[in-house]
């Protein structure tokens, strides 16, 4: 991903997370119902597959707005996602799907 693309996420997490600060423990519980979603949400809005969905995020194609937990001992590591930087992302999956189905016509 190009560092002037990475950086205006960056910042704009970095304004979603001064909103988060300033809210009332219900105001909270709002935002993150409306805005947070689980990597399986994710995955069905990206219409993806759990490996595809895993590569993206390894590749820093798509990252968790909130992790935490170390994966091991039995639990896994929470990862929430911004509802609005999915379906972006979801919109980049489904153009170069469109442009592989288009080049092997």
């Amino acid at each position: 991903m190009p560092t002037e693309k990475k950086a205006q996420r960056e910042k704009q997490k970095m304004n979603q997370r001064d909103k988060v600060l300033r809210m009332t423990p219900e105001q909270l519980k709002t935002w993150v119902n409306d805005n947070l979603i689980r990597a399986s949400e994710a995955m069905e809005i990206t219409e993806q597959s759990k490996p595809a969905f895993n590569q993206a995020v390894r590749d820093g194609q798509l990252e968790p707005f909130y992790s935490n937990g170390t994966g091991g001992g039995g639990f896994g590591t929470i990862n929430l996602y911004l509802k609005s930087e999915v379906e972006v992302y979801a919109g980049r999956v489904r153009e170069r799907r469109q442009r592989l189905l288009k080049k092997n016509e």
